[in-house]
């Protein structure tokens, strides 16, 4: 069968402002072709500013695919698609928008009749359904280039009564494979779509953003227009041909087998750049002929003097693209020498930081390493002589860069799947997380996953732990003792209680028996007396004219570190006193936890955005960066000092991290 319909249905929850990413999708037919295109990228949001430049990112990924399939660049056009998104990705990395590196899941793909063609980096869901089976058809690369976002391609055919499904990770948190095959066979495509779609609204936090896109394969005609995502575009109207076109349709040369040149029309461009005045040139002297000449003049023209017209315009061209070639090789000989000198610039102040190293000189060796990262050329810029130097200046920028910020790969292990939570409760002997009022439950005496050890007739948005068996929970307005172990709650607490949206964590000070937290919107610090019978005696534990708005997380240890997207406040007896992060040269990602107690060393914040953990002494001081190839979606941690143990929640597996 050479052509397939497609019953195409689209599913996009968006949660706005409560958003942990922005996704983008996209379904629609090329303009100019029977071609369907389809797009879900996938970004990080740390803050909702950021949604802007994630927007920006999407519609630079779009715009590129819409106009590679507009412009029919012939039977490569995918491959030429994917490259021009490349340069496009690299031209925001060049106006400075590059957080997204590493960081963006991303689909493209084409369905052509039965042809289908696909691209994916980062962590996706692509799956062809055929035949009662799942086969994944995704193929980012396992270490993906930031200069080559997509260089991995796939290309096959389809089938009738095949569906492709393409989504981000989330689905797979709410949906089995099995139960996703139920509903793609019950004979009703629209139906189960619909189904997907209420169990994901039913069950999915209001932090997660998603997007999926279902394609199924029908015979021509079967398609439910009315039910399809597609939209449906006009053709546009034919374009005029040009003068010139119309000259060469009307000489009627013999046909030569000539061989194919491919041009990259970036480098085409920019020679051509280099030339105006000379363009400009022969572009007057051509108009101010061009009443001589006529398409109907030189269709009358003799075989000799049409092969003659034909060479003058090829010489006149020639001139041009020579010119041209001249002015770019001279701009291009300075440009790279410019950058060789970047790079013996760098080379310099990495060689002078080293020196500084050997006379235990940090704060020296930390700004000429600084400086020599501000003046590192961009790997796109440096052409093969000076390849080798890029290569070895790069490797020994990171290898100060490590020392400096004493990164460390820990031992990790696996201690197994708590599910789609995002906080990581700590209550005393178990670690746990509540899913839709399931508590999955890791029992660290007997190192076993449980579903039912812990019950909760509440919702638990943040927990803190008192002892034995009691614990403080918050349930989204109110503040409750929970005896976990005879599945009791006192009466909720509501009295100074900030709502959700206000809400920042619940953290336990056992020196006073009071449980903490802060209300970014009367901007306070707040504490409860704890009973086993309930909460009581609510006390603002800061000073007024305190701003806590941008609060992410705090920590008490007699002093309260507050975490914020700016670094760290320190707070002591409800005043603010000094404290300043130490200088990073990967700078903290603006969205993260902290950790610390009563007699410990150190402070430990959970960089969300960067995948790693950051140890800080009480002064400000780093000890170590802790990063590890399993830290790929960090949630949330919980830390014990005294046994060198951290146990962090990273997508849906709770790790166990030995420290140094």
């Amino acid at each position: 069968m050479d052509q397939l319909e497609s019953q195409v249905a689209k599913i996009q929850i968006d949660s706005g402002k409560n958003a942990a990413s922005y996704v983008y999708v996209l379904a629609e037919k090329a303009p100019a072709s029977s071609a369907e295109l389809y797009a879900i990228v996938e970004l990080p949001l740390f803050n909702p500013a950021a949604a802007d430049a994630c927007e920006a990112i999407c519609l630079a990924i779009a715009g590129a695919l819409k106009r590679a399939y507009k412009k029919n660049l012939g039977e490569n056009i995918f491959e030429t698609a994917a490259a021009q998104i490349n340069e496009e990705l690299s031209k925001l990395v060049e106006t400075g928008n590059s957080t997204w590196i590493n960081k963006i899941n991303c689909i493209l793909a084409v369905k052509d009749g039965n042809n289908f063609s696909i691209a994916t980096c980062g962590k996706v869901a692509a799956y062809l359904y055929r035949a009662g089976e799942f086969t994944d058809i995704s193929c980012s690369p396992d270490k993906p280039s930031p200069l080559k976002t997509f260089e991995n391609l796939a290309f096959g055919k389809l089938r009738l009564e095949d569906v492709v499904v393409l989504s981000t990770t989330q689905l797979f948190n709410y949906l089995s494979i099995d139960r996703l095959k139920k509903l793609l066979e019950n004979g009703n495509f629209l139906a189960g779509v619909r189904e997907i779609l209420d169990t994901l609204k039913q069950n999915a936090g209001p932090e997660v953003a998603f997007g999926a896109i279902l394609n199924l394969q029908v015979s021509p005609g079967q398609t439910q227009n009315e039910e399809i995502d597609l939209e449906e575009y006009a053709a546009g109207a034919p374009v005029a041909a040009s003068p010139l076109s119309k000259i060469f349709s009307r000489l009627k040369l013999p046909k030569f087998n000539l061989p194919k040149i491919s041009f990259s029309w970036g480098k085409f461009k920019k020679i051509f750049s280099q030339s105006k005045n000379v363009v400009s040139t022969a572009g007057s002297l051509i108009k101010s002929q061009a009443h001589n000449i006529s398409a109907e003049k030189i269709n009358n023209y003799s075989r000799t003097k049409k092969i003659f017209f034909i060479s003058i315009i090829v010489l006149i061209f020639a001139f041009i693209l020579d010119v041209s070639i001249a002015a770019q090789h001279k701009k291009i000989a300075q440009s790279q020498s410019q950058i060789s000198g970047q790079l013996k610039t760098v080379q310099d102040l990495l060689t002078q930081a080293q020196s500084s190293l050997l006379y235990k000189d940090t704060a020296a060796a930390q700004t000429d390493v600084l400086q020599a990262q501000s003046q590192m050329p961009k790997a796109s810029a440096v052409n093969k002589t000076d390849g080798a130097l890029y290569t070895q200046v790069s490797s020994q920028l990171n290898t100060l860069k490590q020392s400096l910020e004493n990164t460390v790969t820990p031992q990790v292990q696996n201690l197994g799947s708590l599910g789609a939570g995002t906080t990581l409760l700590s209550l005393g002997n178990y670690l746990a997380t509540q899913i839709n009022g399931t508590i999955l439950s890791y029992n660290l005496t007997s190192g076993a996953v449980e579903d039912s050890a812990l019950l909760s007739s509440q919702k638990i948005t943040a927990a803190a732990y008192i002892k034995n068996t009691l614990a403080v929970v918050y349930n989204g307005s109110g503040l409750l003792a929970w005896d976990f172990a005879a599945k009791q709650f006192s009466t909720p607490f509501t009295p100074s209680v900030p709502s959700q949206a206000s809400f920042v964590n619940l953290k336990y000070y056992p020196t006073n028996s009071r449980v903490y937290t802060i209300d970014k919107g009367s901007n306070q610090i707040i504490s409860f007396a704890v009973a086993p019978n309930g909460l009581s005696s609510p006390v603002v534990a800061s000073k007024a004219g305190d701003d806590f708005s941008n609060a992410l997380d705090f920590a008490i240890d007699g002093s309260i570190y507050v975490l914020t997207p700016g670094g760290i406040d320190e707070y002591r007896s409800g005043s603010p006193v000094s404290f300043t992060m130490p200088a990073l040269f990967t700078p903290f990602s603006g969205k993260g936890k902290i950790y610390t107690a009563i007699g410990w060393n150190n402070l430990y914040v959970l960089d969300i955005g960067n995948n790693r953990i950051l140890v800080i002494d009480k002064k400000g001081n780093l000890v170590e960066t802790l990063s590890s190839s399993s830290f790929t979606n960090l949630k949330d941690f919980v830390v014990d000092e005294t046994n060198k143990v951290i146990y962090v929640l990273n997508d849906s597996s709770l790790l166990k991290v030995t420290l140094p």
